[in-house]
C-alpha cells in the first residue's frame, strides 16, 4: 500500500512537471509569434515608401522636421525599447532607407520577406528581403536585403542590423 501511495505521487509530481513545460513553451511560442510578426511589420515599413506625405516633408526638410520625426515617432516608437529608438534614429537605422529613395525621387516596395529566428540567440531574427526600388530617371531594380532585429523579453526591439548597405546604396545612386 505505501509503495503504491509512493509510486501515485511520483505520478503526480511528474504530470506537474510536464504540464507546467508545456505551459511555458506555449507561452514563449506566442512570444515568438509576436516577436516575429513585429519584425515583419518594421521591415516593411522600413523598405515600403516613403509615403507621399513623408516625401514632401523630405523635399521641405527645413520646414518639415518635425513632421518627419513624429512620423517615425507614431510608425516605429511603438516597436522599439525606449533608448534603442533614440540611437535607431540618431544613427539613421530606419530613416536612411526613405530619405534615399526620396532623393531620387523614388518608391520602395517589399516584394518578399522572410523572418527567420536565429537559433543560437534567443529573441533575435534575420530578415532577408527583395525589395523593388522604383526609380523617376533610371531602370526600376530589385535588390536583396538582409539584416538582423534582436528584442527583449518584453517584445521591443533593442537592435537592427543591416548587412546589404552598399547594394542599397547603389541601387538608389543616380547614374
Amino acid at each position: 500500500m505505501i509503495g503504491n501511495s509512493n509510486m501515485l505521487w511520483k505520478l503526480i509530481a511528474i504530470c506537474g512537471v510536464l504540464f507546467l513545460a508545456v505551459g511555458c513553451s506555449s507561452v514563449n511560442s506566442e512570444e515568438k509569434d509576436e516577436d516575429r510578426e513585429t519584425a515583419e511589420i518594421v521591415v516593411k515599413e522600413m523598405f515600403t515608401g516613403p509615403s507621399e506625405e513623408l516625401a514632401e516633408n523630405y523635399e521641405n526638410i527645413q520646414q518639415s522636421a518635425s513632421e518627419i520625426e513624429s512620423y517615425y515617432d507614431e510608425e516605429f516608437k511603438p516597436y522599439f525599447s525606449e533608448n534603442y529608438y533614440d540611437d535607431a534614429i540618431a544613427n539613421r537605422a530606419i530613416s536612411l532607407f526613405h530619405s534615399k529613395v526620396q532623393g531620387i525621387d523614388g518608391k520602395m516596395n517589399v516584394e518578399d520577406l522572410t523572418i527567420e529566428p536565429v537559433e543560437s540567440v534567443d529573441n533575435a531574427y534575420t530578415y532577408t528581403a527583395s525589395v523593388q526600388i522604383t526609380k523617376a530617371e533610371a531602370e526600376n531594380e530589385t535588390v536583396e536585403l538582409s539584416g538582423r532585429i534582436n528584442f527583449n523579453e518584453d517584445g521591443a526591439i533593442t537592435r537592427i542590423t543591416h548587412n546589404d548597405l552598399d547594394t542599397f546604396t547603389k541601387a538608389v545612386t543616380t547614374k
